[in-house]
This record gives structure tokens, C-alpha cells and sequence, in this order.
């Protein structure tokens, strides 16, 4: 993936399996490489690698410290949705074995309503919108098989089209004997004003 960070082209990507989180970073224009591998889940895979970079280029490090500082400790911008976003979105989660109606409520104060049919409905956790994909976890249950078999977290990253939210939910469950990830198909369109 690539973006910019702190007035600079950034290019990453991250990876996980059991025991481990990982994440590669580049800033292609000054020469810089960073990998950072953790023993744990948390935000430190996001954190040390801006620290690093802040510590060679000053002034991203100058930006970075603000970011932080603002955030309690993290950089991430509390979750503002545009028009395009806000609303009512319903939809189907499709998996291998089983589809379920879900609607996602997406509101100007940027709290964003999960809805899966059978289950409480919950809140989009680290909801994000950036080039053009909506992201975020949630607490929940996908009905298929072997995701019922464990308990697991839910990620989605749905791409915005016209009036369609469309992308992936991932599942991914860790035990003391295994670990694994299922994902599954969800497409949700924008109910009308008023209906």
C-alpha cells in the first residue's frame, strides 16, 4: 500500500501469523527501509516505525510528535465521514456456506452502527476512510463453519462505488493450538432518505 505521511510518499505493508506482527516501511525518496517485527497485536507495529523515521528525518518527526501528542500517544485522526459516507447501508455477507443481512449506520459524529442479523449490534472500531475504502473492526460472529468454531475478530475494507459499499470481512482467531483467517464477501447499497 502507499500514501503520504508527514509530507512524505510512504510505501507499506504489514503481515501477522501466530506470535507475530510485522510491518514494512519505506519512504522511497529519502532511501529509508524499515522493518519492525512484535511478539504481540497493538498498535507499536503502527508506532515504532514512525518513531524511527522521525528520528532520521526531523521534520516527519516534528509532525509525528504532534500527531501523538493530540491522539494520546497514537496518530489516528478521530474518524470524520464525508456525505458521501453518511447514512443507512444494507447489504448481505456472503460466506461459503451461509449469507446473513447486515447494515452499517454511518454517523456525522462518526460512530458507525454494525448490524449483523441474529446478533447485537455493535460499533466499527478504528473506522477509517482512505482512498476510497472504508476499514475498521467490529465484535461479532460470522455464520459460516469453521469461523462459528473459534472465537475471532472482524475486519473490514470495503471499497466506496456510487451507492455501493463492497469488499471483504476477515476473520481472524488465535487459540492456543492454532491460528487461521476466513474471509467472506459483503456488499451493502445505501438506503434512500426517507425509506
Amino acid at each position: 500500500m502507499s500514501g503520504d505521511e508527514y509530507g512524505y510518499p510512504i510505501a507499506w505493508h504489514t503481515g501477522s501469523m501466530r506470535g507475530t506482527n510485522t510491518m514494512l516501511k519505506f519512504v522511497p525518496s529519502e532511501d529509508i527501509a524499515v522493518v519492525v517485527m512484535i511478539n504481540t497485536y497493538s498498535d507499536l507495529r503502527q508506532e515504532i516505525p514512525r518513531d524511527i523515521i522521525g528520528v532520521l528525518l526531523p521534520d516527519y518527526g516534528e509532525k509525528w510528535a504532534e500527531a501523538k501528542s493530540r491522539q494520546g500517544g497514537g496518530d489516528r485522526e478521530p474518524f470524520e465521514p464525508g456525505p458521501e459516507l453518511l447514512g443507512t447501508w444494507k447489504g448481505t455477507l456472503t460466506t461459503y456456506d451461509e449469507s446473513i443481512e447486515v447494515t452499517f449506520t454511518i454517523q456525522e459524529d462518526g460512530d458507525v452502527h454494525v448490524d449483523m442479523e441474529g446478533q447485537l449490534n455493535t460499533l466499527l472500531n478504528r473506522a477509517r476512510f482512505s482512498d476510497g475504502y472504508l476499514t475498521g473492526t467490529s465484535h461479532g460472529t460470522i455464520p459460516s463453519g469453521d469461523a462459528r468454531a473459534h472465537p475471532h475478530n472482524i475486519s473490514y475494507k470495503l471499497l466506496l462505488s456510487e451507492e455501493m459499499l463492497s469488499g471483504y470481512v476477515n476473520t481472524s482467531f488465535t487459540t492456543g493450538r492454532s491460528y487461521g483467517n476466513f474471509s467472506s464477501y459483503l456488499k451493502l447499497e445505501r438506503v434512500p432518505d426517507g425509506t
